[in-house]
């Protein structure tokens, strides 16, 4: 039966069950098998003392250094200068902005080129359903996505003939490509980076990057106007990135151009 079975599991019935035949008795010390060579004095053998070269342990230390033994943690998202708010800005829920931020990018994510794209707004729905989306939140999401896509300057930034591509390149779109990486900021310092970039075009000679296109959506509620003093916001976080792209890519900084494309009023912003 099961107690049975659990029984015969335990270490010690798995031992005599192998070395014993079930007929054996125990001694008067209550030993049911031993090995011929084994010494019950075992103990008692020797004086009892610590080897000399056991006495003490050898002592480990790290090596000096002025530099810290674990890198500090940065990600892009997060650069940024601190902005001062009114106070009721703080007690305000953002999460309803934030989700409605996180399924448009999950939309914009799915666009290699415009011109392939073709996902009907019944697709549309249900790749947001898997990301929990009720059906007032994926219809809110779906309606900015589409009202975005009618931008001129964006359709500019997602269709693949308004590229310039140099004779004998060809681009490579990767959308929300992650990264972590050592990397060393404007003083020197190294710091561990890890985060995800939007949308990220390579053009590649032979297989081998020239040069790259770094863009990074936002869903800010900014006018035409507000674009401008926005982008140096996000400007900290842009030049992270195209720290990454160099160094993942073997780039130049110049070689790396940034783009932020905000989505609400369909203006596409480059860095410099």
């Amino acid at each position: 039966d099961g107690k049975k079975a659990k029984t015969l599991r335990r270490p010690g019935s798995i031992l005599r069950n192998a070395l014993l035949t079930g007929e054996e008795k125990p001694e008067e010390d209550g030993v049911l098998w031993a090995h011929e060579s084994n010494s019950r004095e075992w103990h008692k053998d020797g004086d009892g003392k610590v080897p000399e070269e056991d006495q003490a342990s050898p002592a480990f230390e790290l090596a000096p250094t002025d530099r810290l033994r674990r890198l500090p943690r940065r990600a892009p998202s997060s650069v940024g200068e601190v902005e001062a708010c009114d106070a009721s800005e703080l007690l305000r829920s953002h999460s309803k902005s934030a989700q409605h931020g996180t399924l448009v990018h999950a939309l914009m994510e799915g666009v290699e080129w415009l011109e392939a794209h073709e996902r009907t707004p019944e697709e549309l729905e249900m790749s947001l359903h898997a990301h929990g989306a009720s059906e007032a939140d994926a219809e809110a999401a779906i309606a900015a996505f589409s009202t975005t896509l009618e931008h001129p300057e964006v359709q500019a930034l997602l269709a693949r003939e308004a590229q310039k591509v140099p004779d004998g390149s060809e681009l490579e779109v990767s959308n929300e490509r992650d990264f972590s990486l050592v990397l060393t900021d404007e003083k020197g310092a190294e710091y561990f980076a890890n985060g995800s970039i939007d949308r990220l075009v390579l053009t590649l000679e032979g297989g081998v990057p020239k040069s790259a296109e770094v863009i990074d959506y936002k869903t800010d509620r900014v006018t035409p106007e507000e674009v401008e003093a926005r982008a140096e916001h996000h400007a900290a976080q842009m030049q992270a990135y195209r720290r990454a792209v160099s160094a993942m890519y073997g780039l130049a900084p110049l070689e790396v151009t940034l783009k932020l494309a905000f989505l609400t009023p369909g203006v596409v912003h480059e860095l410099s």
